[in-house]
C-alpha cells in the first residue's frame, strides 16, 4: 500500500489490546496521532502515554463523553495533572 502525506488517526481499544492495534496500525498506515475516546479512566489514559513513549505517535484529541462536543485537542500538561 503506498504511503501519503495525509494524517492517520486511530483510536485505540481498551488498554489491554491499544499497543498491540496501535502497531498494527501504525505498520500499515503509518499513523500520525491518536484519539482518545471516552477518557474517562487511568487505564486509557495510561496508554496512550505508552503509545507515545514506544511508537511515537501523539495524541491530538481527547474524548470524556459521548458527543462530538466532549472531544477536545489533547493538552498533555492538564492531562498530566488530572493523572496524578
Amino acid at each position: 500500500m503506498p504511503r501519503t502525506s495525509a494524517s492517520s488517526w486511530s483510536t485505540p481499544p481498551p488498554a489491554a489490546t491499544a499497543l498491540a492495534q496501535a502497531r498494527e496500525f501504525h505498520a500499515a498506515v503509518d499513523l500520525t496521532g491518536l484519539i482518545a475516546t471516552k477518557l474517562d479512566g487511568s487505564g486509557k489514559g495510561g496508554v496512550v502515554i505508552t503509545i507515545q513513549n514506544e511508537l511515537g505517535i501523539p495524541t491530538r484529541f481527547v474524548g470524556t463523553g459521548e458527543t462530538l462536543e466532549d472531544l477536545a485537542p489533547f493538552d498533555s500538561r492538564a492531562f498530566i495533572e488530572q493523572m496524578l
